[in-house]
Parts: C-alpha cells; sequence; structure tokens
C-alpha cells in the first residue's frame, strides 16, 4: 500500500521528484569531493612534516655573513689590453652563509644533551666566461678608453662539502643512493663525487663520469635521489676537498645537531646559542612551522565548508 501510494505521488509531480533528486545527489557529491580534499590536505601535511622531521637532524646552526667572510676564492677579470680578448673565471664561494671554525663543531657536539653534530660547507661553484670589447674616448696617450663591454655567460652549481667519517647525520643522511656508493672515510682527501639525481640526469652524469669543481676534476661515485622535503646540493665531495679548494681551511658554514632524545631539543637550542652567541640557531619544529600553517589553514577550510555543506545538504 505504501509503496503504491509513494508511487503514485511520484508520477504526479514527477518534475518536483527529479528536481530534489538531482539536487540531493549534487550535495552529496559535493560532500564526498571536500571530505576527499579535506583528507588529502590532512595527509599531505603528514607527508611534509614527517620529511621535515625525519632527516636525522634536530637542530642546524649558520652564521649570518660579515663583511669579507665566506668569499672563498677570490678572482678577478681584470681588463685586457685588446679589445676581442676573451677571458674565463671560476670562483668557489660560501652560499650566502658566515663560516666558523672547525672547532665550533667539537664545541657543539661536546653539549651535555648532544648526540652528535657534524660540519658540512655548502658552497656555490660559478664560472663566468666571455669576451672583452673597449671604446675609447679619445683621451689622452696611455691611457685606456672611458667604455669596456663584452658578452658573457654565467654557469653555476651548489656544492656542499660533507664529512664522510659521520654519514648518519647530515645532507646526505636521509637520501638514498641509487647507483654506485656514498663517499667513504676512505676517500676523505680524494677527488670524488656524489651528485643529486636530478643534477645528474639534466648534465647526463653517471657512475664514473667526470664532473669540474673548481676547476678540478672529480669522479663520480655515487648518485643519490634525496628526501621529500630536503633541501638539497648538486654536487656533494669531501669537506676536506672543499675547504681547500674554496680557500676556507678549517672552517665550515652549516653544523647539523642530533639531540640525545627529543625532550632535549629545546634544552640543546640553549646551550648552543650560549656556547655560539653569534650563530642562528634553528630546530626541526622551526622548519616545520613554516608549512604547517599554510597546511593547517587549507585543511580546516576544507573541514570546515564540509560541515556547512553537509548542514545545507540536511537541510534541503
Amino acid at each position: 500500500m505504501l509503496i503504491t501510494y509513494l508511487t503514485r505521488e511520484l508520477r504526479r509531480r514527477a518534475r518536483q521528484a527529479i528536481f530534489i533528486a538531482f539536487g540531493l545527489a549534487l550535495g552529496v557529491g559535493l560532500v564526498i569531493t571536500v571530505t576527499a580534499a579535506s583528507k588529502g590536505v590532512s595527509a599531505a601535511q603528514s607527508t611534509v612534516l614527517q620529511s621535515l622531521y625525519g632527516v636525522g637532524t634536530d637542530i642546524t646552526v649558520t652564521q649570518s655573513p660579515t663583511a669579507g667572510s665566506g668569499t672563498g676564492t677570490h678572482f678577478g677579470f681584470g681588463v685586457p689590453d685588446r679589445s676581442g680578448s676573451s677571458v674565463s673565471r671560476n670562483v668557489l664561494a660560501s652560499a650566502g652563509l658566515g663560516t666558523m671554525k672547525s672547532s665550533a663543531v667539537t664545541t657543539v657536539a661536546g653539549q651535555k644533551d648532544v648526540s652528535a653534530a657534524v660540519g658540512t660547507l655548502v658552497l656555490n661553484d660559478v664560472t663566468f666566461s666571455g669576451t672583452f670589447s673597449s671604446s675609447s674616448s679619445g683621451g689622452s696617450a696611455g691611457t685606456r678608453g672611458s667604455g669596456t663591454s663584452g658578452n658573457f655567460s654565467a654557469n653555476s652549481f651548489t656544492v656542499t662539502g660533507v664529512d664522510p667519517s659521520n654519514d648518519t647525520l647530515g645532507p646526505l643522511s636521509s637520501g638514498t643512493i641509487t647507483s654506485g656508493h656514498s663517499l667513504t672515510a676512505a676517500e676523505a682527501d680524494q677527488n670524488v663525487a656524489v651528485v643529486y639525481s636530478n643534477y645528474a640526469k639534466s648534465q647526463n652524469l653517471k657512475t664514473g663520469s667526470k664532473i669540474s669543481v673548481a676547476g678540478t676534476s672529480f669522479t663520480v661515485v655515487g648518485i643519490v635521489q634525496a628526501s621529500q622535503g630536503v633541501s638539497e646540493a648538486d654536487v656533494y665531495i669531501p669537506l676536506a676537498r672543499a675547504q681547500a679548494l674554496a680557500g676556507m681551511p678549517d672552517e665550515v658554514n652549516t653544523i647539523y645537531v642530533s639531540a640525545a632524545s627529543a625532550a632535549d631539543i629545546s634544552t640543546v637550542s640553549s646551550e648552543i646559542s650560549k656556547v655560539l652567541p653569534t650563530a642562528t640557531v634553528s630546530t626541526s619544529s622551526d622548519l616545520a612551522s613554516d608549512v604547517t600553517g599554510s597546511l593547517s589553514n587549507a585543511s580546516t577550510l576544507a573541514n570546515t565548508l564540509g560541515k556547512w555543506l553537509a548542514v545545507a545538504v540536511l537541510a534541503a
């Protein structure tokens, strides 16, 4: 009886029934879509934050650059004696960071709640090449023309010097070697390199290939794939070789620190700030907060939209 009544009413009000069914279907579809988007944002947030916290480094220590620090190998073009002269110069310089003595690594490692510390030297390898052309302004004999110009090009890539004796901490610790092997303690003074996979692909490099760093030939011994959320250099070489080529003996510009436990991170940060008062101390939570805000806002927006959309559908 009830089914007969419902069928009859649906036939009598076919237009209203179709309209309501379409509206309900649209509302349910929107709820499902927004809910799925909300879950996706939450999953993305968890993945990103896990990668930020899971790189084996609790704290990083850097130094703000000062005049004359971290400039590495100095070079100058000079002005050639005749127009059309070709020049090529290479510089290996600290990548916008001030330098610290390697003894700072020992100082940090000696703090009570520190389990390990390792220093690295982050550099930029830049090669300038081109041709000078000079124009004379009719000055007195023996004076150079007033104008100097030319066509120049610059090629650069990032280089990080790492300590091969401590591969459990630092930029290479979270990466995955996809070909060859990582740097070893026996290679601390050798011209060998591990190359980031994307850079290797762009430059057609593989294990056994040669790559020039500061004008010195290095042999690629490994290809590394960095973990998600971890900044990577194009090329990794032994720290001692990076210091020698950059003209920065016994210097580092980034220290990676592992605390004895997660509960000690805040304490370790305070300890390092006391022994290195001019250094910038960043914890893993500081790094994570850079992305947490935007991800949390997106997740909250999706959840709120889904809630009110569900209420609207129920009201309809």
